[in-house]
């Protein structure tokens, strides 16, 4: 009997820690555990955060839904309005840029297979313009989508990119592409790792391959450099002093002489993995921060770092 041959193997298969059950709801597939991506079975220590903030309050949800973009975070788990779409637009930050994946926010979700039990979902990205295809992973236990590294590096994206999703024309597809531009060099701020561990900005001339979110568009001048000094579980206080330190480094390349919340969420998440929520509500409590209308903070003071 063919069925009963096959739910006996699916019962074997599913006893046996070689071989992982990847398919999507409704079909059971099977793939090698060994043959897996890293990534699909171990969380980066890059995307970690032991900064996840259950802050609640309409000041806080009013202003993430002044973020330029989609919030594509996925320690953001509250879903707004007007982010349910056939199409969906999101801008890259440096965890996920590095680590080759994509965040598993409320919106994104819909975009991707998903299953009742299984941890791990393989489906296939299809680029959006030369049509390559290629493998990805919905990783459900760490809330992100992998195997999109060489992607990101073949395009040569920066953090900050803009990403566009939407759905395949076959099940288990998901189409995925960048904005068509052509390649020119840019202005943009360029993060570099001073000598005592701490991050400048300067305005450099940088090749840009893609559409970008001017706000989060960010030039690495050493990956290594960040990742040397990358922090995996900040306190509070370094928290504080950092989002101190980068409103001050961001607030000389901007005349009027103050930050943008969009702009330190994407510079915070050069230093420690960081959600929005988090700092948002740090700058509303902080004594040294001024809320200035809109997204806009300045510093009241510069004692923080002394």
């Amino acid at each position: 009997n063919q069925e009963l041959l096959e739910f006996s193997l699916n019962i074997a298969l599913k006893g046996d820690s070689r071989f992982d059950e990847v398919g999507p709801s409704g079909e059971v597939l099977w793939f090698l555990t060994a043959q897996e991506p890293e990534v699909v079975n171990s969380q980066p220590a890059i995307l970690k955060t032991s900064l996840f903030s259950k802050a609640e309050g309409e000041h806080l949800d009013s202003q993430l839904t002044m973020f330029e973009g989609m919030i594509a975070d996925e320690y953001e788990v509250k879903a707004f309005e007007g982010e349910s779409a056939d199409k969906l637009t999101f801008s890259l930050i440096f965890p996920h840029w590095q680590a080759g994946t994509l965040p598993l926010s409320p919106a994104l979700k819909a975009f991707f297979p998903t299953s009742i039990e299984t941890p791990h979902v393989r489906f296939i990205f299809v680029d959006g313009k030369s049509k390559d295809k290629f493998p990805g992973w919905v990783v459900k236990p760490f809330n992100y989508v992998a195997g999109l590294k060489e992607w990101y590096s073949n395009l040569g994206l920066l953090p900050g990119s803009l990403i566009h999703l939407r759905k395949g024309n076959r099940p288990g597809e998901v189409i995925i592409q960048t904005d068509k531009k052509r390649p020119s060099r840019e202005w943009i701020r360029i993060a570099k790792v001073k000598s005592d561990g701490t991050i400048t900005f300067d305005m450099e001339m940088e090749m840009v391959n893609a559409g970008y979110n001017d706000r989060m568009l960010i030039g690495i001048g050493n990956v290594d450099s960040i990742l040397n000094h990358w922090v995996q579980t900040p306190t509070p206080q370094y928290l504080e002093k950092s989002i101190h330190h980068l409103m001050r480094e961001l607030m000389k390349l901007n005349p009027q002489g103050h930050v943008h919340g969009q702009e330190l969420y994407a510079a915070a998440n050069l230093l420690m993995r960081c959600p929005p929520r988090t700092i948002l509500n740090l700058l509303h409590e902080a004594d040294w921060v001024e809320h200035t209308g809109d997204l806009y903070f300045s510093l009241i003071d510069t004692s923080k770092e002394n």
